[in-house]
Protein backbone atom coordinates (compact mmCIF):
# COMPACT_ATOMS: atom_id res chain seq x y z
CA UNK A 1 0.00 0.00 0.00
CA UNK A 2 1.37 3.49 -0.91
CA UNK A 3 1.32 5.68 1.62
CA UNK A 4 2.90 9.05 0.35
CA UNK A 5 1.15 10.37 -3.32
CA UNK A 6 2.45 10.12 -6.29
CA UNK A 7 3.33 13.59 -6.72
CA UNK A 8 4.86 13.54 -3.44
CA UNK A 9 7.05 10.36 -3.97
CA UNK A 10 8.37 12.07 -7.61
CA UNK A 11 8.99 15.53 -5.86
CA UNK A 12 11.40 13.51 -3.37
CA UNK A 13 13.01 11.38 -6.28
CA UNK A 14 13.62 14.43 -8.44
CA UNK A 15 15.04 15.87 -4.87
CA UNK A 16 17.59 12.73 -4.67
CA UNK A 17 18.43 13.70 -8.39
CA UNK A 18 19.58 16.96 -7.53
CA UNK A 19 21.01 16.57 -4.53
CA UNK A 20 22.88 14.26 -5.99
CA UNK A 21 24.06 15.62 -8.92
CA UNK A 22 25.18 18.86 -6.74
CA UNK A 23 27.46 16.39 -4.99
CA UNK A 24 29.24 14.85 -7.95
CA UNK A 25 29.68 18.45 -9.39
CA UNK A 26 31.37 19.63 -5.92
CA UNK A 27 33.48 16.50 -5.91
CA UNK A 28 34.52 17.50 -9.01
CA UNK A 29 35.33 20.64 -8.61
CA UNK A 30 37.40 19.64 -5.64
CA UNK A 31 39.43 17.50 -7.77
CA UNK A 32 39.99 19.68 -10.43
CA UNK A 33 40.97 22.47 -7.61
CA UNK A 34 43.34 19.40 -6.64
CA UNK A 35 44.69 18.42 -9.89
CA UNK A 36 45.61 22.04 -11.03
CA UNK A 37 47.71 22.44 -7.84
CA UNK A 38 49.20 19.45 -8.66
CA UNK A 39 49.78 20.92 -11.98
CA UNK A 40 50.71 23.89 -11.19
CA UNK A 41 53.34 22.42 -8.78
CA UNK A 42 54.83 20.13 -11.27
CA UNK A 43 55.21 22.82 -13.82
CA UNK A 44 56.62 25.05 -11.13
CA UNK A 45 59.20 21.92 -10.47
CA UNK A 46 60.40 21.73 -13.93
CA UNK A 47 60.38 25.25 -14.56
CA UNK A 48 63.10 25.07 -11.89
CA UNK A 49 64.87 21.86 -13.40
CA UNK A 50 65.10 23.78 -17.07
CA UNK A 51 67.18 26.51 -15.32
CA UNK A 52 68.92 24.49 -13.36
CA UNK A 53 69.33 22.23 -16.91
CA UNK A 54 70.58 25.85 -18.14
CA UNK A 55 72.78 27.20 -15.46
CA UNK A 56 74.78 23.55 -16.09
CA UNK A 57 74.86 24.02 -19.68
CA UNK A 58 76.00 27.46 -19.31
CA UNK A 59 78.92 26.34 -17.07
CA UNK A 60 79.82 23.53 -19.10
CA UNK A 61 79.52 20.73 -16.62
CA UNK A 62 77.94 17.41 -17.43
CA UNK A 63 77.00 15.38 -14.43
CA UNK A 64 76.90 11.66 -14.63
CA UNK A 65 75.28 9.64 -11.40
CA UNK A 66 75.03 6.16 -12.44
CA UNK A 67 75.38 3.71 -9.68
CA UNK A 68 79.30 2.53 -8.53
CA UNK A 69 80.75 3.83 -11.15
CA UNK A 70 85.17 3.79 -10.88
CA UNK A 71 88.14 5.29 -11.65
CA UNK A 72 88.55 3.01 -14.86
CA UNK A 73 85.27 4.89 -16.08
CA UNK A 74 86.37 8.26 -15.53
CA UNK A 75 89.23 7.50 -17.63
CA UNK A 76 87.22 5.43 -20.17
CA UNK A 77 85.04 8.84 -20.00
CA UNK A 78 88.17 10.95 -20.78
CA UNK A 79 89.43 8.61 -23.73
CA UNK A 80 86.40 8.11 -25.44
CA UNK A 81 84.93 11.60 -25.56
CA UNK A 82 87.83 13.95 -26.36
CA UNK A 83 85.88 16.96 -25.72
CA UNK A 84 86.26 17.07 -22.01
CA UNK A 85 88.90 18.66 -20.84
CA UNK A 86 88.14 18.07 -16.85
CA UNK A 87 86.69 15.32 -14.77
CA UNK A 88 86.54 14.50 -11.00
CA UNK A 89 84.99 11.62 -9.00
CA UNK A 90 83.03 12.01 -6.45
CA UNK A 91 81.48 10.14 -3.20
CA UNK A 92 78.85 11.68 -0.86
CA UNK A 93 77.62 10.47 2.77
CA UNK A 94 74.55 11.75 3.92
CA UNK A 95 73.39 13.51 6.88
CA UNK A 96 77.44 13.39 9.03
CA UNK A 97 77.38 14.78 11.92
CA UNK A 98 79.90 17.72 11.92
CA UNK A 99 81.14 19.73 15.36
CA UNK A 100 83.55 22.89 16.30
CA UNK A 101 83.76 23.99 20.13
CA UNK A 102 80.02 23.84 21.25
CA UNK A 103 78.44 23.68 17.48
CA UNK A 104 77.25 20.64 16.32
CA UNK A 105 74.85 19.74 12.58
CA UNK A 106 74.35 17.38 10.87
CA UNK A 107 75.15 17.99 7.15
CA UNK A 108 76.67 16.33 4.01
CA UNK A 109 80.34 15.22 3.18
CA UNK A 110 81.23 15.18 -0.33
CA UNK A 111 84.81 12.75 -1.26
CA UNK A 112 86.15 15.13 -4.16
CA UNK A 113 88.96 14.94 -6.74
CA UNK A 114 91.15 18.13 -7.11
CA UNK A 115 90.02 19.17 -10.21
CA UNK A 116 86.36 18.97 -8.75
CA UNK A 117 86.86 22.61 -7.98
CA UNK A 118 88.18 23.45 -11.68
CA UNK A 119 84.91 21.62 -13.21
CA UNK A 120 82.58 23.09 -10.77
CA UNK A 121 84.22 27.15 -11.08
CA UNK A 122 84.04 27.15 -7.33
CA UNK A 123 85.49 30.26 -5.11
CA UNK A 124 87.66 30.03 -2.45
CA UNK A 125 87.16 33.04 0.04
CA UNK A 126 89.82 31.49 1.57
CA UNK A 127 92.59 28.92 1.98
CA UNK A 128 92.92 26.65 -0.84
CA UNK A 129 90.79 23.57 -1.88
CA UNK A 130 92.08 20.01 -1.74
CA UNK A 131 94.92 19.11 -3.73
CA UNK A 132 96.73 16.49 -5.08
CA UNK A 133 99.03 15.71 -2.12
CA UNK A 134 96.12 15.70 0.32
CA UNK A 135 94.82 13.11 -2.37
CA UNK A 136 97.87 10.72 -2.51
CA UNK A 137 98.10 11.09 1.43
CA UNK A 138 95.04 10.93 2.34
CA UNK A 139 95.43 13.91 4.20
CA UNK A 140 92.48 14.21 6.98
CA UNK A 141 91.54 18.49 5.23
CA UNK A 142 88.19 19.69 4.65
CA UNK A 143 87.17 22.35 2.25
CA UNK A 144 83.50 23.96 3.91
CA UNK A 145 80.74 25.27 2.17
CA UNK A 146 79.32 28.81 3.19
CA UNK A 147 76.90 28.00 4.90
CA UNK A 148 78.03 24.85 6.82
CA UNK A 149 80.94 27.83 7.92
CA UNK A 150 78.46 29.89 9.14
CA UNK A 151 76.56 27.06 11.29
CA UNK A 152 79.80 26.13 13.30
CA UNK A 153 81.43 29.43 12.90
CA UNK A 154 79.25 32.35 12.58
CA UNK A 155 81.00 35.25 11.00
CA UNK A 156 84.95 33.49 12.09
CA UNK A 157 87.57 32.10 9.14
CA UNK A 158 87.54 28.04 10.03
CA UNK A 159 90.94 27.92 8.07
CA UNK A 160 93.39 26.72 10.21
CA UNK A 161 90.99 24.98 12.52
CA UNK A 162 89.73 21.54 13.42
CA UNK A 163 86.78 20.48 13.05
CA UNK A 164 84.60 16.64 13.96
CA UNK A 165 83.41 14.73 11.09
CA UNK A 166 81.70 11.90 13.09
CA UNK A 167 84.57 11.04 15.48
CA UNK A 168 87.11 11.88 13.13
CA UNK A 169 89.34 15.27 13.65
CA UNK A 170 89.95 17.17 10.09
CA UNK A 171 92.05 20.35 9.52
CA UNK A 172 89.66 23.16 7.62
CA UNK A 173 92.10 24.22 4.91
CA UNK A 174 89.44 26.58 2.56
CA UNK A 175 86.17 28.33 2.95
CA UNK A 176 84.28 28.41 -0.27
CA UNK A 177 82.78 32.03 -1.22
CA UNK A 178 78.64 31.17 -1.66
CA UNK A 179 77.67 29.57 -4.67
CA UNK A 180 74.39 29.24 -6.78
CA UNK A 181 74.11 25.39 -6.06
CA UNK A 182 72.96 25.14 -1.90
CA UNK A 183 74.35 21.57 -1.84
CA UNK A 184 77.51 23.51 -2.56
CA UNK A 185 76.96 25.25 0.44
CA UNK A 186 75.60 23.30 2.74
CA UNK A 187 78.46 20.77 2.26
CA UNK A 188 81.75 19.98 3.67
CA UNK A 189 84.51 18.75 1.07
CA UNK A 190 87.41 15.95 1.73
CA UNK A 191 89.82 13.85 -0.48
CA UNK A 192 88.07 11.23 -2.24
CA UNK A 193 90.51 8.79 -1.19
CA UNK A 194 89.68 9.86 2.47
CA UNK A 195 85.99 9.42 1.88
CA UNK A 196 86.05 5.97 0.40
CA UNK A 197 88.68 4.65 3.25
CA UNK A 198 86.29 6.46 6.73
CA UNK A 199 82.99 6.61 5.88
CA UNK A 200 81.52 3.71 5.15
CA UNK A 201 78.39 4.65 3.28
CA UNK A 202 80.41 6.79 0.95
CA UNK A 203 82.95 3.82 -0.35
CA UNK A 204 81.13 3.88 -3.91
CA UNK A 205 81.64 6.47 -6.60
CA UNK A 206 78.18 8.67 -6.50
CA UNK A 207 78.83 11.49 -9.43
CA UNK A 208 81.65 11.21 -12.11
CA UNK A 209 81.67 14.67 -13.28
CA UNK A 210 82.97 16.30 -16.43
CA UNK A 211 83.74 19.60 -18.11
CA UNK A 212 83.37 20.17 -21.65
CA UNK A 213 86.10 21.79 -23.48
CA UNK A 214 83.05 24.77 -25.37
CA UNK A 215 80.08 25.61 -24.77
CA UNK A 216 78.68 24.15 -28.25
CA UNK A 217 80.06 20.45 -27.19
CA UNK A 218 77.90 19.98 -24.26
CA UNK A 219 75.14 18.59 -26.16
CA UNK A 220 77.47 16.52 -27.65
CA UNK A 221 79.29 15.55 -24.37
CA UNK A 222 75.88 14.95 -22.93
CA UNK A 223 75.18 12.61 -25.65
CA UNK A 224 78.51 11.29 -25.93
CA UNK A 225 78.35 10.86 -21.66
CA UNK A 226 74.73 8.80 -21.92
CA UNK A 227 76.35 6.49 -24.37
CA UNK A 228 79.76 5.74 -22.98
CA UNK A 229 78.03 5.17 -19.85
CA UNK A 230 76.03 2.38 -20.65
CA UNK A 231 79.52 0.88 -22.38
CA UNK A 232 81.05 0.98 -18.58
CA UNK A 233 77.74 -0.65 -16.86
CA UNK A 234 78.18 -3.42 -19.76
CA UNK A 235 81.85 -3.92 -19.08
CA UNK A 236 81.49 -5.26 -15.53
CA UNK A 237 77.58 -5.69 -14.46
CA UNK A 238 75.74 -8.83 -14.57
CA UNK A 239 72.84 -7.28 -14.70
CA UNK A 240 73.46 -5.89 -18.34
Amino acid sequence: MNRWPTPLRTGLALLGMVMGTTSLVGFDMLGRGTHDRIMSNMESLTNSRMVELKLTQQSKVIVSTRDYFNREDERYFRQRIPQIVESSLQSLAWLVEMSHARNRIMGHLYGVEPAYSRVYNLQLKSGRFISLPDQAGMSLVCVLGSDISRKLYGKANPVGTIITLRNHRFRVVGLLEPAPNPSINEGVFVPFTVSVSRFEESRAVSTIAVLADDISNVNLVRSEERRVGKECRSRWSPYH
